[in-house]
C-alpha cells in the first residue's frame, strides 16, 4: 500500500502529460520548449547541486561502475549472440540488443530514484548516468556498423560521441560540480536558495515530460518481440547487476539499492535514436518503449518490495 500512494501521483502526472500532449494542449514547440527547459535548466540544476553538495568520500567509484556496466555489456553481448541465431540482420541486432539494455535513466530514472530513495542516492545515480549513454551509444555503434565498416570509421563515430557529452547540460551540470566538491567550493546563499528551488521542479516536470512524450509512441509494432525486449530490460538486467553488485562486488545499502532501480528502469527514449538514425525497427523499438514503460509499474514496485525487505 506504501508503494501505491508512492507511485500514485507520478503516475497522474505523467497522465496529465500524456492528456495534455494528447489534445493538444501542449502543441510540437511547447512540448520542445518544456523537454529543452527540463533537461537543459532543471534537471542539470538539480545533478550539479547535489553533486557539489555530496560526500566525495571513501568509495570506490570504479568497482561501482564496473559492477553495472560489467554485466550490462554482458548481456547486450548475449543478446547480439541470440538475435543472430534467430537470423535477425545486422543492424537490426544492434538496434533491439541495445533495447534490452538501454534504460530511460533520465527522464524516469532520476525522479524515481529520488522519490522513492531520497536526495542520498543523488550520488550514486550521478555516477551511472555520467557514462552510461557513451557506453551504450558505443556499444550500438560499434555492433550495427562493424560488419563491412573500416575500423577508423568505427573510431570516428565513437570520439563523435564522446565529444557530443560535453555539449550535454546533464553531462556538463555532473562535470562542474564535481570539480567545485573537490575544490571545497561553496556557492553564495541567494545562488545556492536559487538552484534549490529550480530543482524542486525537476521531478515533478520529469514525468510531465514523459507523459507527453510517451503519447508519440504507440504499439503498432510485434507485440510478442516487444515484450521480450522489455521482460529482458525490466527483469534480467537488474537481477545480473543485484548479482553482479552484491556478490561479486561487495556493495550493498542505499548505492545497492541505486544500481538496481537505475537497471530496472524501462527501455529508454534515446533508442529511438538508434533506430531511425539505421532506418530500422522503428515500429518495434516504439512499442517496446511504451510497453516497457506501463510494465515498469509493476516491475519497479517489485523491485522496491524486494530491495527494502
Amino acid at each position: 500500500m506504501q508503494l501505491v500512494s508512492a507511485i500514485a501521483p507520478v503516475l497522474l502526472i505523467a497522465a496529465l502529460g500524456y492528456v495534455l500532449s494528447r489534445f493538444r494542449f501542449l502543441n510540437k514547440e511547447g512540448e520542445a520548449n518544456l523537454n529543452s527547459l527540463v533537461f537543459s535548466i532543471l534537471i542539470p540544476a538539480l545533478l550539479f547541486n547535489g553533486i557539489l553538495k555530496a560526500e566525495l568520500v571513501g568509495f570506490n567509484y570504479a568497482a561501482y561502475l564496473a559492477a553495472y556496466f560489467f554485466p550490462l555489456i554482458l548481456l547486450f553481448c548475449l543478446a547480439l549472440v541470440v538475435l543472430r541465431c534467430l537470423k535477425v540482420k545486422g543492424k537490426a541486432r544492434s538496434i533491439l540488443a541495445m533495447s534490452s539494455v538501454y534504460g530511460n535513466v533520465t527522464v524516469i530514472g532520476i525522479p524515481v530514484c529520488l522519490h522513492f530513495l531520497g536526495d542520498e542516492a543523488l550520488l550514486p545515480m550521478s555516477i551511472i548516468i555520467s557514462v552510461h549513454n557513451f557506453i551504450l551509444f558505443s556499444l550500438a555503434t560499434v555492433a550495427a556498423e562493424s560488419d563491412g565498416m573500416k575500423p577508423g570509421r568505427v573510431f570516428i563515430q565513437i570520439k563523435n560521441i564522446a565529444l557530443s557529452l560535453f555539449k550535454n547540460p546533464i553531462t556538463m551540470s555532473l562535470l562542474c560540480g564535481l570539480a567545485l566538491n573537490a575544490m571545497g567550493f561553496h556557492l553564495p546563499l541567494i545562488v545556492d536558495n536559487a538552484l534549490a528551488l529550480l530543482s524542486e521542479a525537476a521531478v515533478p516536470l520529469s514525468f510531465l515530460v514523459l507523459g507527453a512524450t510517451l503519447s508519440h509512441f504507440s504499439l503498432r509494432g510485434a507485440l510478442l518481440q516487444a515484450s521480450i525486449l522489455s521482460l529482458a530490460k525490466l527483469l534480467l538486467l537488474p537481477t545480473a547487476i543485484y548479482l553482479s553488485a552484491s556478490q561479486l562486488w561487495g556493495i550493498e545499502g542505499l548505492w545497492l539499492q541505486t544500481a538496481v532501480m537505475i537497471a530496472a528502469m524501462p527501455v529508454g527514449v534515446s533508442t529511438q535514436v538508434i533506430a531511425r538514425r539505421y532506418q530500422n525497427s522503428e515500429a518495434l523499438v516504439a512499442s517496446t518503449i511504451i510497453w516497457s514503460t506501463l510494465l515498469s509499474l509493476l516491475t519497479l514496485s517489485l523491485a522496491m518490495h524486494f530491495l527494502q525487505a
